[in-house]
Protein backbone atom coordinates (compact mmCIF):
# COMPACT_ATOMS: atom_id res chain seq x y z
CA UNK A 1 0.00 0.00 0.00
CA UNK A 2 3.21 2.26 0.43
CA UNK A 3 4.33 2.07 -2.46
CA UNK A 4 0.85 2.47 -4.03
CA UNK A 5 0.53 5.69 -2.42
CA UNK A 6 4.20 6.56 -3.33
CA UNK A 7 3.43 5.92 -7.00
CA UNK A 8 0.21 8.34 -6.77
CA UNK A 9 2.15 11.46 -5.17
CA UNK A 10 5.40 10.95 -8.22
CA UNK A 11 2.50 10.54 -11.06
CA UNK A 12 -0.52 12.56 -10.17
CA UNK A 13 0.00 15.05 -7.27
CA UNK A 14 1.70 17.20 -9.92
CA UNK A 15 0.42 20.85 -10.22
CA UNK A 16 0.76 20.52 -14.76
CA UNK A 17 -2.06 17.79 -14.21
CA UNK A 18 -3.87 20.27 -11.08
CA UNK A 19 -4.18 23.30 -13.82
CA UNK A 20 -5.62 20.93 -15.81
CA UNK A 21 -7.97 19.65 -13.76
CA UNK A 22 -8.99 23.23 -12.95
CA UNK A 23 -9.47 24.21 -16.82
CA UNK A 24 -11.31 21.30 -17.66
CA UNK A 25 -13.82 21.47 -14.84
CA UNK A 26 -14.20 25.00 -15.67
CA UNK A 27 -15.19 23.88 -19.23
CA UNK A 28 -17.36 21.44 -17.79
CA UNK A 29 -19.42 23.79 -16.12
CA UNK A 30 -19.65 26.42 -19.06
CA UNK A 31 -20.75 23.98 -20.96
CA UNK A 32 -23.52 22.73 -19.08
CA UNK A 33 -24.67 26.53 -18.37
CA UNK A 34 -24.25 27.33 -22.25
CA UNK A 35 -26.27 24.20 -23.45
CA UNK A 36 -29.35 25.21 -20.81
CA UNK A 37 -29.06 28.83 -22.42
CA UNK A 38 -29.59 26.84 -26.16
CA UNK A 39 -31.97 23.89 -24.93
CA UNK A 40 -33.51 25.31 -21.66
CA UNK A 41 -37.16 24.75 -21.09
CA UNK A 42 -37.68 28.79 -20.26
CA UNK A 43 -34.45 30.31 -22.51
CA UNK A 44 -37.31 32.12 -24.71
CA UNK A 45 -39.06 33.01 -21.90
CA UNK A 46 -38.01 37.08 -22.02
CA UNK A 47 -40.70 38.46 -19.70
CA UNK A 48 -40.27 36.02 -17.10
CA UNK A 49 -43.95 34.91 -17.01
CA UNK A 50 -43.87 31.38 -17.71
CA UNK A 51 -41.37 30.46 -15.67
CA UNK A 52 -43.23 31.57 -12.68
CA UNK A 53 -46.56 30.53 -13.88
CA UNK A 54 -44.84 27.08 -14.76
CA UNK A 55 -43.67 26.92 -10.97
CA UNK A 56 -46.86 28.37 -9.58
CA UNK A 57 -48.85 25.33 -11.43
CA UNK A 58 -46.38 22.66 -10.97
CA UNK A 59 -46.17 23.23 -7.36
CA UNK A 60 -50.06 22.53 -7.27
CA UNK A 61 -50.01 19.16 -9.69
CA UNK A 62 -46.82 17.53 -8.80
CA UNK A 63 -46.68 15.08 -6.72
CA UNK A 64 -48.86 11.40 -6.45
CA UNK A 65 -51.67 11.97 -9.13
CA UNK A 66 -55.03 12.52 -7.95
CA UNK A 67 -58.48 13.07 -9.79
CA UNK A 68 -58.54 16.90 -8.87
CA UNK A 69 -55.04 17.49 -10.00
CA UNK A 70 -55.55 15.64 -13.48
CA UNK A 71 -58.89 17.56 -13.91
CA UNK A 72 -57.05 20.90 -13.63
CA UNK A 73 -54.67 20.05 -16.09
CA UNK A 74 -57.38 18.32 -18.47
CA UNK A 75 -59.32 20.96 -17.98
CA UNK A 76 -57.60 23.67 -19.03
CA UNK A 77 -55.82 22.26 -21.65
CA UNK A 78 -59.14 21.47 -23.06
CA UNK A 79 -60.28 25.08 -22.11
CA UNK A 80 -57.08 26.39 -24.38
CA UNK A 81 -57.42 24.00 -27.35
CA UNK A 82 -60.69 25.00 -28.01
CA UNK A 83 -59.50 29.03 -28.23
CA UNK A 84 -56.23 28.07 -30.21
CA UNK A 85 -59.25 25.90 -32.63
CA UNK A 86 -61.20 29.20 -33.28
CA UNK A 87 -58.58 31.06 -34.52
CA UNK A 88 -59.67 34.17 -33.13
CA UNK A 89 -57.83 34.21 -30.13
CA UNK A 90 -55.79 37.41 -29.50
CA UNK A 91 -52.18 37.23 -30.30
CA UNK A 92 -51.13 40.52 -28.31
CA UNK A 93 -49.84 40.43 -24.64
CA UNK A 94 -52.45 39.71 -21.99
CA UNK A 95 -51.93 40.03 -18.53
CA UNK A 96 -54.73 37.85 -17.20
CA UNK A 97 -53.04 34.74 -19.07
CA UNK A 98 -50.51 32.59 -17.44
CA UNK A 99 -47.95 33.39 -19.61
CA UNK A 100 -48.72 36.62 -21.33
CA UNK A 101 -50.49 35.19 -25.04
CA UNK A 102 -52.83 32.33 -25.25
CA UNK A 103 -50.66 30.17 -27.49
CA UNK A 104 -48.11 30.73 -24.89
CA UNK A 105 -50.63 29.09 -21.68
CA UNK A 106 -51.57 26.35 -24.63
CA UNK A 107 -47.74 25.81 -25.45
CA UNK A 108 -47.54 25.47 -21.28
CA UNK A 109 -50.10 23.09 -20.57
CA UNK A 110 -50.10 21.20 -23.79
CA UNK A 111 -45.51 19.90 -23.74
CA UNK A 112 -45.40 20.96 -19.95
CA UNK A 113 -48.39 19.55 -18.04
CA UNK A 114 -50.88 17.60 -20.15
CA UNK A 115 -48.48 15.45 -22.51
CA UNK A 116 -46.18 14.09 -19.50
CA UNK A 117 -49.47 13.68 -17.41
CA UNK A 118 -51.14 11.38 -20.11
CA UNK A 119 -47.79 9.48 -20.72
CA UNK A 120 -47.86 8.50 -16.86
CA UNK A 121 -51.45 8.50 -16.47
CA UNK A 122 -51.26 5.66 -19.48
CA UNK A 123 -48.02 3.95 -19.11
CA UNK A 124 -49.64 1.28 -17.24
CA UNK A 125 -51.87 -0.26 -20.20
CA UNK A 126 -48.97 0.36 -22.41
CA UNK A 127 -46.47 -1.89 -20.50
CA UNK A 128 -49.54 -4.40 -20.02
CA UNK A 129 -50.09 -4.29 -23.45
CA UNK A 130 -46.14 -5.36 -23.90
CA UNK A 131 -46.52 -8.21 -21.28
CA UNK A 132 -49.50 -9.87 -23.01
CA UNK A 133 -47.88 -9.58 -25.87
CA UNK A 134 -45.06 -11.51 -24.64
CA UNK A 135 -47.08 -14.11 -23.22
CA UNK A 136 -49.01 -15.07 -26.19
CA UNK A 137 -45.21 -15.23 -28.67
CA UNK A 138 -44.25 -17.31 -25.71
CA UNK A 139 -47.49 -20.03 -25.95
CA UNK A 140 -46.79 -19.72 -29.82
CA UNK A 141 -42.78 -20.93 -29.87
CA UNK A 142 -43.58 -23.34 -27.00
CA UNK A 143 -45.61 -24.96 -30.01
CA UNK A 144 -42.64 -24.47 -31.97
CA UNK A 145 -39.85 -25.96 -29.49
CA UNK A 146 -38.31 -22.59 -29.65
CA UNK A 147 -36.60 -22.21 -26.31
CA UNK A 148 -34.61 -19.29 -27.29
CA UNK A 149 -37.88 -16.88 -28.34
CA UNK A 150 -39.67 -18.85 -24.83
CA UNK A 151 -36.98 -17.31 -23.06
CA UNK A 152 -36.96 -14.39 -24.24
CA UNK A 153 -40.76 -13.45 -24.52
CA UNK A 154 -40.59 -14.72 -21.06
CA UNK A 155 -37.85 -12.04 -20.03
CA UNK A 156 -40.33 -9.29 -22.15
CA UNK A 157 -43.62 -10.81 -19.75
CA UNK A 158 -41.40 -10.45 -16.28
CA UNK A 159 -39.98 -7.22 -17.05
CA UNK A 160 -42.76 -5.43 -18.09
CA UNK A 161 -45.82 -6.43 -16.13
CA UNK A 162 -47.33 -4.49 -13.29
CA UNK A 163 -45.44 -1.25 -14.11
CA UNK A 164 -46.92 1.93 -13.28
CA UNK A 165 -46.38 5.15 -12.84
CA UNK A 166 -48.62 6.93 -9.71
CA UNK A 167 -46.55 10.51 -9.64
CA UNK A 168 -45.91 13.32 -12.08
CA UNK A 169 -42.94 15.66 -11.63
CA UNK A 170 -40.60 16.94 -13.97
CA UNK A 171 -37.77 15.27 -15.42
CA UNK A 172 -36.18 17.80 -17.42
CA UNK A 173 -32.72 17.57 -15.28
CA UNK A 174 -32.65 14.05 -15.21
CA UNK A 175 -33.12 13.96 -19.07
CA UNK A 176 -30.50 16.32 -19.86
CA UNK A 177 -27.83 15.08 -17.12
CA UNK A 178 -28.35 11.26 -18.92
CA UNK A 179 -27.98 12.85 -22.17
CA UNK A 180 -24.72 14.36 -21.04
CA UNK A 181 -21.21 13.27 -22.34
CA UNK A 182 -19.12 16.10 -22.89
CA UNK A 183 -17.15 15.55 -19.39
CA UNK A 184 -16.48 11.78 -20.53
CA UNK A 185 -14.47 13.19 -23.23
CA UNK A 186 -12.67 15.56 -20.81
CA UNK A 187 -12.05 12.49 -18.66
CA UNK A 188 -10.18 10.47 -21.14
CA UNK A 189 -8.41 13.92 -22.65
CA UNK A 190 -7.34 13.95 -18.89
CA UNK A 191 -6.72 10.31 -18.27
CA UNK A 192 -4.19 10.25 -21.67
CA UNK A 193 -2.73 13.47 -20.06
CA UNK A 194 -1.88 11.64 -16.65
CA UNK A 195 -1.49 8.09 -17.64
CA UNK A 196 0.32 8.09 -20.45
CA UNK A 197 3.95 8.86 -18.37
CA UNK A 198 3.50 6.54 -16.10
CA UNK A 199 5.14 3.61 -17.63
CA UNK A 200 7.45 5.58 -20.52
CA UNK A 201 8.97 8.17 -17.91
CA UNK A 202 11.07 5.78 -16.22
CA UNK A 203 12.72 4.35 -20.04
CA UNK A 204 13.53 8.18 -20.28
CA UNK A 205 14.88 9.15 -17.32
CA UNK A 206 16.57 5.58 -17.23
CA UNK A 207 14.82 4.82 -14.34
CA UNK A 208 13.78 1.44 -15.42
CA UNK A 209 17.42 0.27 -15.24
CA UNK A 210 17.57 0.69 -11.91
CA UNK A 211 14.03 -0.73 -11.13
CA UNK A 212 15.61 -3.98 -12.79
CA UNK A 213 17.85 -5.03 -9.85
CA UNK A 214 15.71 -3.51 -6.80
CA UNK A 215 13.68 -5.45 -4.44
CA UNK A 216 10.63 -3.32 -5.20
CA UNK A 217 11.24 -3.39 -8.90
CA UNK A 218 9.50 -5.68 -11.80
CA UNK A 219 6.28 -6.84 -11.20
CA UNK A 220 5.53 -5.36 -7.79
CA UNK A 221 6.15 -1.78 -8.98
CA UNK A 222 4.13 -2.64 -12.02
CA UNK A 223 0.62 -3.31 -10.26
CA UNK A 224 2.00 -0.74 -7.71
CA UNK A 225 1.70 2.12 -10.37
CA UNK A 226 -1.60 0.18 -12.19
CA UNK A 227 -3.59 0.28 -8.87
CA UNK A 228 -2.14 4.41 -7.99
CA UNK A 229 -3.50 4.67 -11.66
CA UNK A 230 -7.09 3.05 -10.93
CA UNK A 231 -7.42 5.33 -7.63
CA UNK A 232 -6.83 8.21 -10.05
CA UNK A 233 -9.05 7.28 -12.52
CA UNK A 234 -11.76 6.62 -10.39
CA UNK A 235 -11.16 9.74 -8.32
CA UNK A 236 -11.45 12.12 -11.60
CA UNK A 237 -14.76 10.23 -12.34
CA UNK A 238 -16.20 10.76 -9.00
CA UNK A 239 -15.13 14.28 -9.12
CA UNK A 240 -16.86 14.96 -12.47
CA UNK A 241 -19.71 13.19 -11.99
CA UNK A 242 -20.12 14.85 -8.89
CA UNK A 243 -19.69 18.32 -10.64
CA UNK A 244 -22.21 17.15 -13.34
CA UNK A 245 -24.87 16.46 -11.18
CA UNK A 246 -24.59 19.80 -8.92
CA UNK A 247 -24.19 21.81 -12.13
CA UNK A 248 -27.22 20.28 -13.31
CA UNK A 249 -29.28 19.92 -10.21
CA UNK A 250 -28.21 24.02 -10.12
CA UNK A 251 -29.16 24.98 -13.36
CA UNK A 252 -32.00 22.29 -13.77
CA UNK A 253 -33.46 21.48 -10.69
CA UNK A 254 -34.03 17.72 -9.93
CA UNK A 255 -37.44 16.35 -8.54
CA UNK A 256 -39.02 12.98 -8.22
CA UNK A 257 -35.67 11.47 -7.72
CA UNK A 258 -38.02 8.00 -6.34
CA UNK A 259 -39.67 7.86 -9.18
CA UNK A 260 -39.43 4.52 -11.89
CA UNK A 261 -37.03 5.00 -14.12
CA UNK A 262 -39.67 4.85 -16.95
CA UNK A 263 -41.39 7.61 -15.52
CA UNK A 264 -39.05 9.27 -17.68
CA UNK A 265 -40.24 8.69 -21.17
CA UNK A 266 -37.34 8.24 -23.06
CA UNK A 267 -37.11 5.48 -21.03
CA UNK A 268 -40.81 3.94 -21.34
CA UNK A 269 -39.13 0.50 -22.77
CA UNK A 270 -36.18 0.16 -20.40
CA UNK A 271 -35.88 -3.72 -19.41
CA UNK A 272 -34.54 -1.50 -15.82
CA UNK A 273 -37.17 -1.67 -12.74
CA UNK A 274 -35.53 0.68 -10.97
CA UNK A 275 -35.89 4.37 -9.58
CA UNK A 276 -34.26 7.12 -10.54
CA UNK A 277 -31.79 7.24 -7.84
CA UNK A 278 -31.18 3.70 -8.41
CA UNK A 279 -30.21 4.53 -12.21
CA UNK A 280 -27.91 7.65 -11.57
CA UNK A 281 -25.54 4.50 -9.39
CA UNK A 282 -25.95 2.79 -12.40
CA UNK A 283 -25.65 5.63 -15.38
CA UNK A 284 -22.08 6.75 -13.42
CA UNK A 285 -20.94 2.97 -12.88
CA UNK A 286 -21.44 1.90 -16.49
CA UNK A 287 -19.35 5.23 -17.19
CA UNK A 288 -16.84 4.19 -14.50
CA UNK A 289 -16.13 0.53 -15.75
CA UNK A 290 -15.45 2.52 -19.72
CA UNK A 291 -13.54 5.01 -18.41
CA UNK A 292 -11.72 2.30 -16.12
CA UNK A 293 -11.22 0.01 -19.49
CA UNK A 294 -9.93 2.49 -22.16
CA UNK A 295 -7.47 3.89 -19.37
CA UNK A 296 -5.96 0.36 -18.81
CA UNK A 297 -5.53 -0.16 -22.16
CA UNK A 298 -3.57 3.83 -22.04
CA UNK A 299 -1.27 2.24 -19.19
CA UNK A 300 -0.70 -0.92 -21.24
CA UNK A 301 0.38 1.07 -24.64
CA UNK A 302 2.31 3.05 -22.61
CA UNK A 303 4.57 0.18 -21.38
CA UNK A 304 6.43 -0.65 -24.84
CA UNK A 305 7.79 2.57 -26.03
CA UNK A 306 10.72 4.64 -25.46
CA UNK A 307 9.66 8.44 -26.20
CA UNK A 308 6.33 9.76 -24.15
CA UNK A 309 5.23 11.28 -27.93
CA UNK A 310 4.22 7.89 -29.62
CA UNK A 311 1.92 6.93 -27.10
CA UNK A 312 0.29 10.23 -26.60
CA UNK A 313 -0.44 10.07 -30.28
CA UNK A 314 -1.37 6.06 -29.53
CA UNK A 315 -3.58 6.93 -27.17
CA UNK A 316 -5.15 9.97 -28.68
CA UNK A 317 -6.23 7.76 -31.79
CA UNK A 318 -7.42 4.61 -30.07
CA UNK A 319 -9.67 6.76 -27.88
CA UNK A 320 -11.36 8.63 -31.26
CA UNK A 321 -11.30 5.44 -33.06
CA UNK A 322 -13.47 3.40 -30.46
CA UNK A 323 -15.94 6.60 -29.48
CA UNK A 324 -16.33 6.72 -33.15
CA UNK A 325 -16.99 3.58 -33.50
CA UNK A 326 -19.43 3.35 -30.73
CA UNK A 327 -21.28 5.85 -32.34
CA UNK A 328 -22.18 3.60 -35.31
CA UNK A 329 -25.48 1.77 -35.49
CA UNK A 330 -28.09 0.81 -38.04
CA UNK A 331 -26.12 -2.10 -38.81
CA UNK A 332 -26.13 -5.87 -37.48
CA UNK A 333 -22.38 -5.71 -37.91
CA UNK A 334 -21.71 -2.50 -35.73
CA UNK A 335 -23.92 -3.23 -33.38
CA UNK A 336 -21.70 -6.54 -32.48
CA UNK A 337 -18.81 -5.13 -32.98
CA UNK A 338 -19.55 -3.11 -30.06
CA UNK A 339 -20.49 -5.25 -28.14
CA UNK A 340 -16.69 -5.20 -27.33
CA UNK A 341 -16.21 -1.82 -27.26
CA UNK A 342 -15.85 -0.08 -24.12
CA UNK A 343 -16.46 3.65 -25.44
CA UNK A 344 -20.03 2.59 -25.76
CA UNK A 345 -20.63 2.08 -22.44
CA UNK A 346 -20.08 5.86 -22.18
CA UNK A 347 -23.83 6.05 -23.71
CA UNK A 348 -25.81 3.49 -20.39
CA UNK A 349 -29.23 6.04 -22.02
CA UNK A 350 -28.81 4.45 -25.16
CA UNK A 351 -28.11 0.76 -23.87
CA UNK A 352 -30.53 1.43 -21.27
CA UNK A 353 -33.66 2.86 -22.72
CA UNK A 354 -34.84 -0.57 -24.48
CA UNK A 355 -35.14 -3.97 -24.18
CA UNK A 356 -31.87 -5.38 -26.17
CA UNK A 357 -30.76 -9.31 -25.83
CA UNK A 358 -27.92 -11.17 -27.41
CA UNK A 359 -28.34 -14.90 -28.33
CA UNK A 360 -25.81 -17.01 -26.59
CA UNK A 361 -26.33 -21.07 -26.48
CA UNK A 362 -29.68 -20.74 -27.21
CA UNK A 363 -29.98 -18.31 -24.49
CA UNK A 364 -30.73 -14.70 -24.33
CA UNK A 365 -28.53 -12.49 -22.64
CA UNK A 366 -28.88 -8.67 -21.94
CA UNK A 367 -26.76 -6.37 -24.20
CA UNK A 368 -25.82 -4.88 -21.20
CA UNK A 369 -24.22 -7.55 -19.25
CA UNK A 370 -22.26 -8.34 -21.96
CA UNK A 371 -20.42 -5.25 -22.78
CA UNK A 372 -19.96 -4.56 -19.09
CA UNK A 373 -18.50 -8.45 -18.46
CA UNK A 374 -15.78 -7.37 -21.59
CA UNK A 375 -14.81 -3.84 -19.96
CA UNK A 376 -14.69 -5.49 -16.94
CA UNK A 377 -12.46 -8.50 -18.88
CA UNK A 378 -10.36 -5.57 -20.53
CA UNK A 379 -9.22 -4.39 -16.87
CA UNK A 380 -8.22 -7.65 -15.71
CA UNK A 381 -6.76 -8.90 -19.01
CA UNK A 382 -4.67 -5.55 -19.66
CA UNK A 383 -2.94 -5.69 -15.37
CA UNK A 384 -2.44 -9.83 -16.53
CA UNK A 385 -0.60 -8.61 -19.71
CA UNK A 386 1.74 -5.43 -17.72
CA UNK A 387 2.06 -8.03 -15.17
CA UNK A 388 3.62 -10.53 -17.77
CA UNK A 389 5.33 -8.08 -19.47
CA UNK A 390 7.08 -6.39 -16.37
CA UNK A 391 8.66 -10.31 -15.79
CA UNK A 392 9.81 -11.15 -19.43
CA UNK A 393 11.18 -8.29 -18.29
CA UNK A 394 14.03 -9.36 -16.05
CA UNK A 395 12.13 -7.07 -13.51
CA UNK A 396 12.24 -8.98 -9.89
CA UNK A 397 8.82 -9.74 -8.12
Amino acid sequence: MRLVFFEMRKNFFKKSILIVLIIFTALNIFKIFSSYEMYGKFRNDKIGKAQSAYAEIYSDVSGKMTDSKIQLIVGEYKRLLNEISEFTYSKDYDENTYTGYIMGDFNLFKFDFFEPMNYAFNYSSYSKEIANKAILNAEFFKSQNNTYEVQKNEMIADLYQNRKIESFYDYNGFEALFKYNFSSILIFLLCVFALTPVFVTEKETGMNLILQVSQSGGVKTALAKYFAAIIFVLSICMWFFLCDIATFGLRYGFDGVLSPLYGIKEFKNTPLNISILGYCFVFFGIKALSILSVSSLILLISQFPKKIIFPFIINISIIFLLIFLSDLSGRHFYEMLNLFNPASLLTPTEIFKVFSVVRIFDIPISTYSIKAFFSAFVCCGTLLAICVSSKKRGWYI
